[in-house]
This record gives structure tokens, C-alpha cells and sequence, in this order.
């Protein structure tokens, strides 16, 4: 295998888990350190990134191979090829592959359930958005503009789940619920009080989540890639996603919006709000 693509190779299969931030650390360790990591015992390696020696085999195995003794092997073969070496450094490798996962989008998600769903969030008397933990400025992100272009949007706090009635006598439809990895367990009884409240429930995350519940015929799912080339997660596909989201938001109520974002510059313009 030749030394770049092991490097992605040994990201993809960190994709299709979820590997914890002990375990982010070690395969950063092995990036930037393989001719290093090649001589290093299990609990060598865990003393120099500094982990327990468990973490170490944990990693190995959640990779695909049968131990670290595996993944050790790989990365010998990799180090046989005279072309060994990945220019790129960590943070070019990293960019590279959020950038990936940001062009992958239009494969991922098509622009018929973007348009639908910006269509019926905007036929809503009221947007509920709700997110826990790491998703949390998701939500406020994705609240923010979305004030900017609807009369009534709600927000859910972290033990707010009586919101989620009131809003719905309110007449919401739909309520949105980001919940990106790690999934709190918050989050999981939100979506099922949604569920029984009759709530179309719009749930963005990533290709790893199953729902707790079975979707009903108005639930929608969007998976999305979710950076894990870092100790945190990473989640531009995510914001790009929401972006468009907003756009076509924005595109189902044209006259609408523009009145809107008209009165926020009359507002703007005499509270003088921004600095020029």
C-alpha cells in the first residue's frame, strides 16, 4: 500500500467509526509518527502519546485489524515503499479531508430533500430547533439566521422538553434536531416526545446514528460526513449543509424574506448596529 493512501485509508476506516478522543490522539501519533511508531511496543506507543495501553489495542481493533500487532504490520508494509513519506503535514492531511468530505455533499444529499424541507419549515407558524452538547452551536448557528427569515423560531434548552408541547399547540409542524456525535441521551428522549407529539421531525447527524424510534412517514433523516481526522469532530459538511438549508428557506418564500431582511437594515441601520 503505498504511504499516502495508507494515510487516508487509515482515516476512512476512523470514519466509519467512532473512535474515542484517546483513541484520535494515538492515530494522530501514527500519522505524523510512523517510522517511529514501527519499533514501538503497545505500551511504548500509549507512554508516548500518553494513553493507557488498552486504549492502544482498542484503537487497532476498531481499525479492522486484529490487534496493534496488525496495525503495526500495515504500517511496515507501508514503509518498505521508496516513496514513503506524506508531504501534505497534519494540517494540509486534515484540510484535505474536511475539504472531502464538504465536495461529497452533493452526492450525499439531494437538492430535491434540501428544497423540501427549506419549503416546509417556512410553512411552519413556528421552527423548533433543538441541540445538545457538541451540536448546541449548530442550533444557534442554524437559529440565528433563521430568525433573520421566519417570525417565530424556538429554541430547546437543555431541560426544556415542555417547549416542545407548547410549541406544537402553537401550530408548529416541525421540529429539526441536530445531534452529532456523541448522541446524549437528551437528545434521544427529545426525539421520541416529538414523535409522540406528532412532530415531523427533521433529524441531521451524521452516517452512524440510528433513531430511537422508527421514522414516520413525515420524519426525515439527513446523514452527514462528520470530521474525525482531529481529538474533536469537525463538522463543516455539516454548517455548508445548513447553509443551504437557509437558501432554500429563503428561496420558498422570496417577497416574503426580502421584507423581512429589509426591515433588519432599516433596523440595523437606525439602532447602528455595525461599525463602519
Amino acid at each position: 500500500m503505498q504511504a499516502l493512501s495508507l494515510v487516508d485509508e487509515l482515516h476512512r476506516r476512523a470514519e466509519a467509526v467512532r473512535l474515542t478522543p484517546a483513541h484520535r490522539r494515538i492515530l494522530s501519533y501514527l500519522v505524523a509518527h510512523a517510522h517511529e511508531a514501527l519499533f514501538l511496543s503497545t505500551q511504548e506507543l500509549a507512554s508516548a502519546v500518553g494513553v493507557s495501553q488498552p486504549s492502544v489495542t482498542r484503537l487497532a481493533r476498531a481499525l479492522g485489524f486484529g490487534g496493534y500487532a496488525g496495525l503495526r504490520e500495515a504500517m511496515q508494509e507501508w514503509t518498505r515503499d521508496p516513496d514513503v513519506g506524506d508531504q501534505r503535514g497534519k494540517a494540509g492531511r486534515i484540510i484535505n479531508l474536511e475539504s472531502a468530505q464538504v465536495a461529497s455533499l452533493g452526492d450525499q444529499v439531494a437538492s430535491q430533500v434540501i428544497d423540501g424541507l427549506g419549503a416546509d419549515l417556512m410553512g411552519s407558524p413556528q421552527i423548533v430547533i433543538a441541540g445538545w452538547r457538541a451540536s448546541k452551536y449548530l442550533q444557534h448557528y442554524l437559529a440565528y439566521f433563521a430568525r433573520k427569515i421566519h417570525t417565530s423560531v424556538v429554541e430547546i434548552g437543555d431541560d426544556d422538553l415542555d417547549v416542545l408541547a407548547r410549541a406544537r399547540r402553537a401550530g408548529a409542524t416541525h421540529v429539526i434536531f441536530l445531534v452529532m456525535p456523541r448522541y446524549p441521551r437528551a437528545a434521544i428522549g427529545a426525539i421520541q416526545v416529538a414523535q409522540r407529539l406528532g412532530y415531523s421531525c427533521v433529524i441531521i447527524t451524521d452516517a452512524l446514528f440510528t433513531p430511537p424510534a422508527p421514522t414516520g412517514p413525515s420524519d426525515v433523516v439527513v446523514r452527514l460526513p462528520v470530521g474525525s481526522g482531529t481529538v474533536f469532530d469537525a463538522h463543516p459538511a455539516v454548517l455548508v449543509f445548513l447553509s443551504l438549508l437557509l437558501e432554500s428557506m429563503c428561496d420558498s418564500d422570496v417577497r416574503g424574506v426580502d421584507s423581512l431582511l429589509e426591515s433588519l437594515e432599516d433596523d440595523a441601520e437606525q439602532l447602528e448596529t455595525y461599525w463602519s
